[in-house]
């Protein structure tokens, strides 16, 4: 995305400080629209002022006043707080006219930010709204892209570490504020999502997948026995599940023990007696073991091999 970064629209509050509302502006590569939208008119004689919001017609402009009629009412503004009005009218209805979310994924891709570790992975398939918060009352509504919004597909890949060895796949939709500027531009809410981060490619997730199968067969030599494996010092317990919305795909390492000498990381740790009797085994055929709890619709989500750059 830093190839069509432009800058930012700063937001500071009164006393200069900077806030987390900065938004950053990144170029429109398709030229016909992004004059189609620098283009887009809208009717400038009526505007909607004033608190119960009424839509007054403006009649005639009077130095720093406009005067404006509602039905048999007639009102003065000030041109300042009429040009702000239409200005506001102006962005909403261009962006309900140019929704940024049907338009993303033809000008970048499918977006990708991967650690330089390999341990992570976040993807963006721009497919449009995701009204999750108009549902989750019952009711339906006009997307509204000049505020925070659900957009859907985000997918994140990790590789974890933590007591064990494990790979995680999510797909959900996030909130995101995504629109227009008046040049045509898009417009992200760096807060929610900071765009700069990725890049206009499409990685595979496989590379992810790659770096787990390699942190497996690391382990070396081991030893089965009743679906565990082990080493000198450690136990292994392959397994899959749906941890905190993250389906997860892994090994568990706990201590073993001996009569003499325990392994255990720190008090309240599990800790496995080590079998008398166990079967020869290597780290591929616990990889293979871990593979084979993994269902179909985990796998899928990892399985394409290219790298498309948009």
């Amino acid at each position: 995305m830093k190839n069509h970064y432009l800058g930012k629209t700063n937001s500071t509050t009164l006393l200069g400080v900077p806030t987390s509302n900065d938004h950053s502006i990144f170029q429109n590569p398709n030229a016909e629209l992004r004059k189609q939208i620098a283009d887009f008119k809208i009717d400038a004689t009526e505007v909607e002022m004033g608190w119960p919001s009424k839509k007054w017609k403006i009649i005639e402009w009077e130095g720093d006043e406009a005067k404006c009629q509602e039905g048999r009412n007639t009102s003065y503004f000030k041109r300042s707080e009429i040009e702000e009005a239409l200005k506001d009218k102006l962005e909403y209805a261009r962006n309900q006219a140019f929704k940024a979310c049907d338009y993303f994924k033809n000008a970048f891709g499918v977006i990708s930010a991967m650690t330089p570790a390999r341990t992570q992975l976040k993807k963006i398939d721009l497919q449009g709204a995701n009204d999750f918060m108009g549902r989750a009352v019952g009711i339906s509504r006009e997307l509204n892209p000049l505020v925070v919004e659900g957009y859907e597909t985000f997918y994140e890949f990790n590789i974890s570490t933590y007591k064990g060895v494990s790979i995680s796949a999510t797909v959900s939709a996030q909130m995101l504020k995504l629109h227009f500027n008046a040049d045509g531009d898009y417009v992200n809410r760096d807060y929610n999502e900071d765009l700069l981060e990725y890049e206009c490619k499409d990685i595979s997730p496989m590379i992810i997948f790659e770096e787990f199968e390699k942190s497996i067969l690391a382990l070396g030599d081991l030893e089965y026995c009743k679906g565990k494996y082990y080493s000198d010092k450690n136990c292994y317990i392959p397994y899959y599940g749906e941890i905190r919305g993250d389906l997860t795909l892994g090994v568990e390492i706990v201590p073993i023990r001996y009569d003499n000498k325990s392994y255990q990381h720190s008090s309240g740790d599990t800790i496995y007696k080590k079998p008398a009797v166990l079967e020869k085994k290597t780290s591929q055929d616990l990889l293979d073991t871990i593979k084979s709890k993994m269902p179909k619709e985990f796998f899928d989500l990892f399985e394409s091999k290219t790298l498309q750059e948009a």
